[in-house]
């Protein structure tokens, strides 16, 4: 109940209404830290798969480049979840984030190399485990929230490295490269559950992903150039079926 006094400036209630009406839709679009945690573990995973297939060919700058962001970029996010639920963790992922990037300065045989990555991605697998339940984990919802998430991130990485249809920075494009090998694994991952749901969703979702597998088919440079419109177009439907199998708002 709104109460006028006479010596007090009447209640502006339709401001009032509005306030709350933006509180609540800027609540409900805030984004999930679960979903935001395993988001920053999948674009760890991203920039080392990179920095691995480029250390492959010899291209150890670049590969340096790419091992060194999970730390420098995606650390904060990934070591404070992990610290709050298990110190010891967190240090070991502190640890494990910054190992590849030592093995680029000790010039490692490319086989060691690989199993280094694979021994960071094995504990960052842990942190994921302690940090998001289980039922979540396999809720097809969230699996297809982060996976949405990352599509959106590679294309933020892609619009920055292509202009007029040609790569300019191919860091950049190295990023969204590696965003997609880790899109690709989610994809596949989550297909049982998406053809017991919607089998032609799920058909629509690999089709998508098939296109977009046309362009990100070499960390070196794309196989098909789309141009970032063309991305955005394709990224667009991929996100749209995620949101009609997880039953998510799109936002």
């Amino acid at each position: 109940m709104l109460v006028h006094l006479a010596n007090r400036r009447p209640i502006n209630t339709a401001g009032i209404i509005l306030a709350l009406a933006l509180t609540s839709s800027a609540t409900a679009q805030a984004p999930d830290p679960l979903v935001a945690f395993a988001v920053a573990v999948e674009e760890s995973k991203g920039h080392l798969v990179a920095s691995r297939e480029l250390y492959a060919v010899g291209e150890q700058g670049r590969a340096a480049l790419h091992a060194a962001h999970p730390v420098q970029e995606i650390g904060n996010r990934l070591i404070g979840p992990v610290k709050r639920v298990d110190t010891a963790l967190a240090e070991r992922l502190r640890v494990a984030l910054k190992a590849p990037g030592g093995d680029v300065e000790q010039r490692v045989s490319a086989g060691r190399y690989s199993d280094t990555v694979a021994t960071t991605f094995g504990v960052l697998d842990t942190a994921l485990e302690r940090v998001v339940p289980a039922p979540q984990r396999a809720d097809l919802g969230f699996q297809t929230r982060v996976l949405a998430t990352l599509i959106r991130a590679l294309v933020e990485e892609y619009e920055e490295g292509v202009k007029d249809g040609r790569v300019t920075q191919v860091v950049e494009y190295q990023d969204a490269y590696g965003f997609f090998r880790r899109a690709q694994v989610l994809s596949r991952a989550v297909d049982r559950a998406a053809r017991a749901k919607n089998a032609a969703a799920a058909q629509r979702l690999q089709d998508e992903m098939a296109i977009l597998a046309r362009t990100f088919s070499s960390v070196g440079g794309p196989g098909l150039t789309l141009t970032v419109h063309q991305l955005k177009k394709h990224a667009d439907s991929v996100v749209i079926v995620l949101q009609s199998l997880g039953g998510w708002p799109v936002g």
